[in-house]
């Protein structure tokens, strides 16, 4: 048993090495949005991003939605008590999003085993504007200015690989002049370009 934990040991130090500023990533990225009470929708996307210094990154996210999405119990009992007619919406739904997210990176660690490094970890806060596609309750699409904020982690194995976690707050100005909002949890997978 120490042998195995041993090699899986994993030592944290506050002064790994920062990927070079300069460096391209770009990978896919797949999750669920839990925040709204009617439905629970799954998202799936991509992002490209450049670092900007040894803190800070610039990054592209674009996901969809459209569609992928399934009614909570709180809908089904709307539903089933004849609250509402089978066909009636019963919130607008996000069909796609494009964000542009500046993030800050101020913890770095290493992971290793036995003195071999296997990779880094960072840990990021970042804040961004974007576009949400919107469809209506009545079945009208309109484009909605979103702000996020957002938090996460990064895993680069292998000089290349990258592994993400992501958690996503935003609120968006809807049709009706009225504010929205909502959070996406965001599994992702990447490499450097």
């Amino acid at each position: 048993m120490r042998a195995l934990a041993l090699v899986l040991l994993m030592a944290v130090t506050a002064h790994a090495a920062p990927p070079p500023a300069d460096v391209v990533q770009g990978g896919l990225l797949g999750g669920v949005g839990p925040a709204e009470p009617l439905y629970t929708h799954v998202v799936l996307g991509g992002w490209v991003g450049v670092g900007l210094g040894d803190t800070w990154r610039l990054e592209l996210t674009g996901t969809w939605q459209g569609g992928l999405e399934s009614e909570t119990d709180i809908s089904d009992f709307l539903r089933t008590e004849a609250l509402l007619d089978e066909d009636d919406a019963l919130a607008d739904r996000t069909l796609w999003t494009v964000d542009l997210l500046l993030r800050a990176e101020p913890l770095r660690g290493k992971v290793a085993a036995l003195q071999t490094t296997l990779g880094g970890f960072t840990a990021h806060l970042g804040g961004g504007a974007g576009l949400r596609a919107q469809r209506s309750r009545t079945d009208e699409d309109h484009l909605a200015p979103s702000v996020l904020a957002a938090g996460g982690a990064d895993l680069r194995l292998l000089g290349w690989l990258l592994l993400r976690l992501d958690l996503r707050a935003f609120a968006m100005l809807r049709r009706d002049d009225t504010v929205g909002g909502g959070a996406e949890l965001l599994l992702g997978a990447g490499a450097r370009l």
